[in-house]
């Protein structure tokens, strides 16, 4: 009987250091994933971010955005929407909703307001 309760003790003992040791590993992995600023939207097997700001610089292929945090950021857009994209029209100034796909490429634009 004794040595029943020294195992159980031990196989506890064990996986409640385990769980100390491990819990504040996935904490740390969750708090290095950036999410500021951007909301998800997943659509079959891909994922995309949406990211609002305003239009610094528009230029051939990519977008300047400042972003409500203040930082500015410059965004490739794909290939496959440059075309469409880029006859939009857009200005510095334009307050935007762009969406992200996985390789953090501009897919969409989207003018926000009358502008």
């Amino acid at each position: 009987m004794y040595r029943k309760m020294l195992w159980f003790g031990t196989i506890s003992c064990s996986l409640t250091l385990l769980l100390l040791l491990v819990a504040p590993a996935i904490a740390a992995e969750n708090l290095t994933k950036p999410n500021q600023g951007m909301d998800q939207q997943q659509s079959g097997d891909q994922s995309q971010q949406a990211l609002t700001g305003t239009l610094q610089n528009v230029t051939d292929g990519k977008i300047s955005l400042k972003t409500s945090d203040g930082q500015t950021k410059e965004y490739d857009i794909s290939k496959e929407k440059k075309e469409q994209i880029q006859g939009m029209g857009l200005k510095k100034g334009d307050s935007v909703i762009v969406m992200l796909d996985q390789k953090n490429q501009i897919v969409d634009v989207n003018k926000v307001g009358g502008g």
